[in-house]
């Protein structure tokens, strides 16, 4: 009986760990919104749009910030008050997307009861989001695995 109530308690702990780090994820992307300026946010969202088209292309590796500006339409320069390096912005361009993400899926869980349940929408939305996110998908996903 004790190592029942030992397994539901671990249960139980773990689940609100991963709510919490849920409510982080939502709470610093609303926090990280609130303290730009609109326009700063809009050009720093059509930089990492134009990196991953770049990177989609090319690779990260290979692609380099004078390509990502030119497909931005801003001078090199802007890219650096925003970004110390081009692997700054890899790093930083997948945040926004993940972001949506959880936002979507703290959002449509509360209405699974099973944590079966939970994981299968988990899962299943993670393949959603990537079908509707393809350039993402292609370069977060598919080219960061074994080669």
């Amino acid at each position: 009986m004790f190592h029942v109530q030992h397994s539901f308690f671990l249960l139980r702990k773990k689940f609100c760990i991963w709510n919490d780090f849920l409510a982080h994820i939502v709470h610093r992307s609303q926090r990280d919104s609130d303290r730009k300026q609109e326009r700063a946010i809009r050009r720093e969202l059509e930089i990492q749009d134009a990196a991953l088209r770049i990177f989609a292309r090319d690779g990260i590796s290979k692609s380099r910030i004078g390509d990502i500006a030119a497909e931005a339409g801003i001078p090199v320069s802007n890219i650096y008050e925003y970004y110390d390096s081009k692997e700054a912005l890899a790093y930083s361009a997948p945040l926004d997307h993940m972001f949506k993400f959880y936002n979507e899926y703290v959002t449509k869980v509360k209405t699974k009861k099973t944590s079966s349940k939970k994981l299968s929408f988990y899962l299943w939305l993670s393949a959603d989001f990537a079908r509707r996110n393809p350039l993402w998908a292609r370069v977060y996903i598919w080219k960061s695995g074994p080669a």
